[in-house]
């Protein structure tokens, strides 16, 4: 038997290698109910305020979703092992959930009452979170700083004292360097009052005005 068959059999079998935590594709289309809105690595870490790190999600549909089965995992920026937390429950059309993560040795303010919790240590500046229904599909992905993995391109980096969160609460293009800047961390919960979002998460489209729009409802 020749080489080349044997040589595109292991071509083949090469990505294997990489070991099924990381083969799942990321979100093929803008999500349309539960996205990641902020994550945040440096909780407790020198010069920080907030103790815990965290991740945060929002839900942009009109309707409640059911939590049960799904999972946050959280990788590191080069890393292909995914450290998971559980959630449960729901959340509520227009609400954020919060999962608080692992504590620092340092800061001074605790985290809003999570309404869920993880023993996770994140990376204060890169690092990839993806979101996984019970089914195993990815709802949404982010990778931020030196991440290996994203949406599109990769969210501008972090520090102790900055998150990378979402521009626009409502808005999804799966291009992470569109969607997420990093600044202050504002970590909210499900009792933060309800955001309304239209379209189902996809960028607004500029409709063509009409005459009358343009003129004005007189006669001329």
């Amino acid at each position: 038997m020749s080489l080349r068959p044997r040589l595109f059999a292991a071509a083949l079998a090469a990505p294997l290698a990489l070991g099924p935590a990381l083969l799942a594709a990321p979100a093929s289309a803008v999500s349309t109910d539960i996205l990641i809105n902020e994550v945040y690595g440096g909780g407790g870490n020198s010069g920080a305020t907030l103790t815990h790190d965290f991740v945060e999600l929002v839900n942009i549909s009109e309707s409640a979703v059911d939590l049960t089965g799904w999972k946050v995992e959280y990788f590191s920026a080069g890393g292909s092992t995914a450290n998971p937390t559980a959630l449960s429950g729901t959340i509520g059309a227009g609400r954020h959930y919060l999962i608080q993560m692992a504590a620092g040795a340092g800061g001074t303010t605790a985290l809003p009452t999570p309404d869920a919790t993880g023993t996770t240590a994140m990376s204060g500046t890169a690092g990839k979170v993806r979101l996984v229904r019970a089914d195993g599909s990815v709802v949404d992905l982010l990778g931020w700083g030196s991440a290996n993995l994203s949406e599109g391109a990769p969210a501008a980096g972090t520090s102790n004292t900055t998150s990378s969160a979402r521009r626009d609460a409502c808005i999804d293009t799966d291009n992470n360097a569109a969607d997420f800047s990093s600044g202050a961390p504002t970590p909210e919960n499900g009792g933060l009052a309800a955001i309304t979002c239209s379209g189902g998460g996809e960028p607004p489209i500029d409709e063509p005005e009409t005459i009358a729009q343009i003129q004005g409802n007189h006669h001329l």
